[in-house]
């Protein structure tokens, strides 16, 4: 079965964090702090966008100050972990795209978003080149919901 983020469920999503969490490998400084501060804009837009909404603004005292500090830390570390992990696999095992997988998923696409074939590769070009990191991922993701996550837990890159 080959995964998308997309198209996971709870379960999966639960089944994959707890995979990826238990993952040991290094994260790299520069990729946490990088991490750190796309989740901190995101967080900070969703709590404006429901201050917003609500006509409440957020104002976290210092013990929710340093909660979501807490928590975005360990939600940038989860991602770079994620990104490590499906790097490797993509890389360990040499998955790509074949140009059937490519059509197949613009097709799908297309069905999905109500769009022709035409309009997909105007958007994503004629190559489709823009899935193949999607299906790869997809394929590397799969490995690791199939596999032995402690394969991958000596670092990415790493033989």
């Amino acid at each position: 079965m080959e995964y998308s983020f997309d198209t996971f469920t709870q379960s999966d999503e639960e089944v994959f964090a707890r995979r990826i969490d238990a993952m040991v490998m290094e994260v790299p400084e520069a990729l946490l702090d990088e991490a750190i501060e796309q989740l901190t804009i995101e967080v900070t837009h969703k709590k404006q966008y429901e201050g917003m909404m609500s006509g409440q603004m957020f104002w976290p005292d210092e013990e929710e100050r340093q909660r979501l500090i807490a928590d975005i830390r360990h939600a940038a570390v989860m991602r770079v972990k994620a990104q490590l992990a499906i790097d490797d696999v993509i890389a360990r095992y040499g998955l790509d795209a074949t140009a059937d997988e490519l059509e197949a998923e613009a097709a799908a696409m297309a069905k999905r978003r109500g769009m022709t074939m035409e309009q997909v590769k105007g958007f994503l070009g004629e190559d489709l080149s823009m899935l193949r990191r999607d299906i790869r991922a997809g394929k590397a993701i799969a490995q690791i919901m199939g596999g032995d996550s402690t394969d991958l837990s000596h670092g990415a890159g790493s033989p």
